[in-house]
């Protein structure tokens, strides 16, 4: 018995030093790569995006283990798929592959999160997959990947209002901030805008159009529009959205609003009029006193002339629907064009 016993256990060493140059050589010509998702993103599905390279000429049974670990929390989550066959070349693994997926969660909190909305709370993660020889046990080659993800909302459009009618040439445009957002953490802003054409929708526009005027790293939610860009068309709808990036790290894109461009042109001054302009001054033409009153759409900003003025408010009238003007208000040659356009030249 005693020499039966030793003859096996020979035969055990035997097996063990001819199997053991096998699995040197499958360890050092299995690859792994696994594809990164992409910033700010990660799914349960993104620990089985891996590509396996098998140089050994021969087909082999393996599985895949995967895990993903939390730098402040620890291992989240570990998965072991199916035994699949990995023939000679490059296999680029499937679903059907790795099915029955066999997962245990470490931390209910990140299970909860990953079952509600199908990704990873805010966190720094660190992904592992390894593939495991299926006859042996033994490693056959692994890869990691870090990445960090931010769950924050993203920007809030606030002005001009969504459908609204614009009417200034340099329209003045507002948006909240992504929340929440970690300390000293200092987003820039992208604006797009496009035209929207047709029947088209403003998200249709935004997916299709060409850029009607687009502008990088904004530094904060207030953007007035250029004087040097292309101006806006009259009764052209447009659309625009905001995007939030820290560096190159994405934060978030807002909804899609739209406005339309409607000028104020001195074809509507005297159209339910209810402010008079009692002008003391000159005009390019000379002075205006004694002419009748000059009458205009009660407005607190409009554009006249390729000129933006601005109309006081009302405590500021000399009297009951009266407006005392000078040139220091009014640019004379722009006072000019109002007295034209209600009694000629």
């Amino acid at each position: 018995m005693c020499a039966l016993l030793i003859d096996r256990r020979w035969i055990a060493v035997g097996v063990a030093i001819f199997l053991f140059p096998l699995l040197l050589q499958a360890q050092g010509q299995i690859g792994i790569v696994l594809t990164q998702p992409p910033p700010n993103q990660l799914k349960v599905a993104d620990l089985w995006r891996v590509r396996l390279t098998n140089t050994t000429g021969q087909t082999i049974k393996v599985y895949l283990y995967g895990t993903a670990d939390e730098a402040k929390d620890g291992p989240i989550v570990s998965a072991t798929t199916a035994v699949f066959d990995l023939p000679p070349g490059i296999k680029t693994v499937t679903g059907n592959d790795i099915q029955p997926i066999d997962a245990d969660y470490y931390n209910d909190r990140y299970k909860q999160f990953f079952l509600r909305t199908g990704q990873a709370p805010t966190g720094d993660y660190r992904i592992c997959v390894r593939v495991i020889d299926a006859a042996t046990r033994a490693e056959l080659g692994t890869d990691c990947f870090d990445q960090p993800i931010q769950v924050v909302t993203p920007p809030v459009l606030v002005n001009p209002d969504d459908e609204s009618t614009v009417n200034d040439r340099l329209p003045v445009f507002s948006w909240i901030a992504p929340t929440p957002l970690k300390p000293g953490q200092r987003p820039t802003y992208q604006m797009k805008i496009v035209e929207v054409l047709g029947r088209q929708t403003p998200y249709d526009a935004m997916m299709s159009n060409p850029a009607f005027f687009t502008r990088d790293r904004i530094p904060s939610q207030l953007f007035a529009f250029p004087i040097a860009a292309r101006g806006f068309r009259s009764d052209q709808r447009y659309a625009w959205r905001i995007t939030a990036t820290d560096g190159d790290f994405p934060l978030g894109q807002s909804e899609i609003w739209s406005f339309t461009w409607k000028p104020i042109t001195t074809d509507r001054i005297g159209e339910d009029s209810t402010t008079t302009i009692a002008y003391k001054g000159k005009t390019d033409k000379g002075p205006v006193i004694g002419k009748p009153p000059i009458k205009i759409v009660n407005l607190e900003r409009g554009v006249q002339a390729g000129s933006t003025f601005y109309m006081p408010n009302q405590d500021l009238l000399a009297e009951v629907g009266v407006l005392q003007v000078s040139d220091n208000f009014i640019p004379a040659g722009l006072l000019n064009d109002l007295v034209k356009s209600c009694f000629g030249p």
